[in-house]
């Protein structure tokens, strides 16, 4: 019986012992640290435009194992191809957060989409889905 013990005793201890050693081998403790993940992200009129410009307000939320190295946001208005960009910054509620200044016309609304990305210290990346916001017609 009490070899028995000894046996399964032995066993456990090699098959924590593997276990370890796999997770350290595929990532293991610095796996947590490879995740980076941009969660939600929101873009919206602000209030101060006027018959030429409307500013539009991004705000990201991203979670990483790492800190947060940069958060651009690629400005893409509605027809053309080469964005413009735009760094976000973190705020006191650690959302990242950023604002361009947008045309406006008198005949209807611009469309613009939003995609933003993320790199951690590690050197991990993440990007949204495109977020789409219209700046309204000029008063």
């Amino acid at each position: 019986m009490a070899g028995l013990r000894k046996l399964r005793t032995t066993a456990l201890a090699l098959v924590m012992l593997s276990v370890v050693t796999l997770l350290s081998g595929c990532g293991g403790a610095a796996g947590v640290s490879s995740l980076i993940k941009v969660v939600k992200v929101a873009a919206d009129v602000q209030k101060q435009w006027n018959a030429s410009k409307a500013m539009i307000g991004i705000v990201a939320d991203i979670v990483s194992g790492s800190s947060i190295k940069e958060v651009i946001a690629r400005i893409f208005r509605s027809g053309e191809s080469q964005p413009t960009e735009i760094i976000l910054t973190a705020n006191s509620e650690g959302k990242f957060e950023g604002s361009f200044e947008a045309a406006s016309t008198e005949t209807e609304p611009i469309t613009y989409t939003a995609v933003v990305e993320a790199t951690d210290t590690v050197g991990n990346t993440a990007s949204s889905e495109p977020v789409s916001v219209e700046a309204p017609i000029a008063p």
